[in-house]
């Protein structure tokens, strides 16, 4: 593809657009939007994204880059990919080369491959050494059009029948194979050899949002010969195409339900999922042994549910995973409810033994997340207890102040006054009041409290255009102060979004003068292309991939439209010039003082490198040493 035709995608595409598909991004005023990052989990919004200048930046965990690294982050997909959907989105048409096509290869090949052993899967289930596969299906009462369905298939017993097929019948290569997740490479030998990961289990492919296969999840049979002592489920590596933190199992088939039920049902195991399924509940996912993640969060908002239901075992890992993630919710606006089953249930066994009609009578009865979240939060404390009521209460004021809105809080101080109430037999309206007044006092302390830390944070936290770097440099440049760091990196930002003042800063501050690293690579990267004025996005493909942080941060912590007049800039150049040159005093300070103790003559060109020194940081004669006189 020529760069015209990236160059028109990037023109035509709106960031804006695209980003809020995926979060909900709220005005932030100058062209600003904010919202939760999509990449971490947050509370507060950090993510910031420009229309004018066509950048993301999250401030919390440094992702930062254009539109095209966006969607590829976001959708786990090749920068080619990418382009192709914008383009198709925005109308250019794309001019292939050979050079942009070799790009995607090994995603494809991994594709083909994964396609092909699923094949292989499937037709090992239906033949006659495949009955331990198809007595288990049996008895999970799954339906052949539920195996067809969902593409249950069975891994044979065997050390190498996956890898010979593989071979011989596809001509892929053991190490793409390998690669591809699918083999493991064999060790004490003296050369390379492969054996089939995955050995007489049950096998469920698990699919990206459009349909591909891009892993597997195997259930161990019983009598296995080849896979004993080995995990009951395991799943494929995470690779360039499955990543579980940011996938969810049956989401290719419950995106086309959700539009219609307004609901998505999200459960923690391939069972529950096809069980949920096969009873007529099309909009359920399953999480593939992870907690809910802010790349699940942002999956289930392309489909816009009204409610997302959690159906997991009530004491299972999941579900308290799940309860954790409450205010990843909150911060995403989505409406989270809980499903409870009996304790002695899961989604799979529950919709089996009462039925479909009882499943969606649990569904009607499903609690708020908060609401669910406050019950859970005091029933480990004996109420008849004095001190256990107060941690009771002061338990539950915790996770008031986590409720989205004002509304449910006060709900919820009603609710648990009532409890605190009922446990000391009070009856009277005034007493009752004063309870509420109480739990309340105790909900404002703690939203006082965050609220104290996070601003806490802010003051101590450098300015955004300080905060990605921070880290990097707190070992490196112990001894710079921010106002010095903090002065180059205005010098920075001014030259990359104001390309007409790069030689001038080149000749009053030389790159020896800058006091850190990075830095200086980039400048020389500013420099030469100072010829071509590179925009922001044409800079960073000219850079290494570990500076577009630091570059992303300098072009959303600025304006472009607010270029510093020369006074201030000089004001920068100038407090980098007497760092320097307080660093050359005390060098030589160092010098002096070390040849007093010898004993030892101070020459008369040190005395005046020393005199330059106390000039240049703007010190008077009268401080001069005595032995400088």
């Amino acid at each position: 593809m020529d760069d015209s035709s990236k160059e028109e995608i990037r023109q035509r595409a709106d960031i804006v657009e695209i980003v809020g598909q995926y979060v909900e991004l709220r005005p932030a005023g100058n062209d600003r939007f904010k919202a939760c990052c999509p990449f971490h989990d947050e509370k507060t919004p950090s993510f910031n994204v420009s229309r004018d200048k066509g950048f993301y930046k999250c401030f919390g965990c440094g992702e930062g880059g254009d539109v095209f690294s966006f969607l590829q982050k976001i959708e786990n997909i090749s920068f080619r990919e990418a382009l192709e959907r914008l383009a198709q989105r925005y109308g250019v048409e794309l001019q292939n080369n050979p050079e942009a096509a070799a790009q995607n290869t090994e995603r494809q090949l991994h594709h083909q491959i994964l396609s092909a052993a699923n094949t292989f899967f499937q037709e090992q289930f239906s033949v006659d050494h495949g009955w331990p596969a198809q007595d288990y299906a049996s008895s999970r009462g799954l339906a052949k059009s539920t195996l067809e369905k969902f593409g249950i298939g069975y891994a044979p017993d065997s050390w190498d029948d996956l890898r010979n097929y593989l071979q011989k019948q596809h001509n892929f290569e053991l190490a793409d194979i390998a690669k591809a997740g699918l083999l493991i490479e064999r060790e004490r030998t003296e050369s390379t050899n492969y054996y089939d990961r995955f050995r007489h289990r049950l096998m469920f492919p698990i699919h990206d949002a459009s349909g591909r296969v891009i892993a597997f999840g195997g259930r161990i049979l019983s009598d296995a010969n080849t896979d004993q002592g080995q995990a009951k489920y395991i799943n494929s590596p995470e690779g360039p195409l499955f990543h579980k933190s940011s996938v969810l199992y049956a989401f290719h088939l419950a995106r086309s339900e959700v539009s219609k039920t307004g609901s998505l049902i999200i459960t923690e195991g391939y069972m529950d999922a096809i069980a949920l399924h096969e009873a007529g509940f099309g909009n359920t996912v399953a999480t593939l042994g992870t907690a809910l993640t802010a790349q699940h969060i942002t999956l289930l908002r392309r489909l816009s549910p009204q409610i997302v239901y959690l159906c997991f075992d009530g004491d299972s890992a999941g579900m308290k995973a799940a309860l954790r993630s409450a205010p990843l919710f909150a911060a995403h606006n989505l409406d989270v409810r809980v499903i409870a089953l009996p304790a002695e249930d899961d989604p799979d066994t529950f919709v089996k033994r009462n039925g479909a009609p009882a499943f969606e009578a649990a569904i009607k009865e499903a609690k708020l997340l908060a609401q669910y979240r406050l019950e859970q939060a005091v029933v480990p404390f004996d109420w008849t207890i004095l001190a256990e009521r107060k941690n009771a209460v002061r338990a539950g004021a915790q996770v008031i102040a986590e409720a989205p809105n004002a509304t449910e809080r006060d709900a919820y101080v009603m609710w648990l006054a009532h409890q605190w109430a009922r446990a000391e037999n009070v009856t009277e309206s005034d007493r009752l009041r004063m309870l509420e007044d109480a739990v309340r006092s105790d909900v404002r302390q703690i939203l006082r409290r965050e609220q104290k830390q996070a601003q806490r944070r802010g003051e101590e936290a450098p300015p955004e255009a300080e905060q990605e770097q921070d880290i990097l440099e707190e070992n490196a440049a112990a001894s710079v102060s921010k106002g010095v760091i903090g002065a180059q990196k205005e010098l920075l930002a001014l030259l990359i979004n104001s390309p007409s003042w790069r030689q001038y800063v080149a000749q009053k501050m030389p790159l020896e003068q800058w006091t850190q690293t990075e830095y200086e690579k980039l400048l020389k990267v500013l420099l030469a292309a100072d010829a071509e004025l590179l925009s922001t996005t044409e800079l960073l493909e000219k850079i290494p991939e570990d500076q577009h942080s630091l570059v992303t941060t300098l072009v959303m912590s600025t304006d472009e439209n607010a270029v510093p007049t020369d006074l201030v800039i000089d004001d920068w150049i100038a407090r980098v010039d007497r760092y320097r040159a307080k660093l050359r005093e005390k060098d030589i300070l160092k010098i002096v003082q070390e040849k007093l103790e010898k004993g030892e003559t101070v020459t008369e060109e040190e005395k005046s490198t020393y005199q330059r020194a106390l000039r240049d940081t703007r010190r008077i004669q009268e401080e001069e040493s005595e032995f400088l006189l």
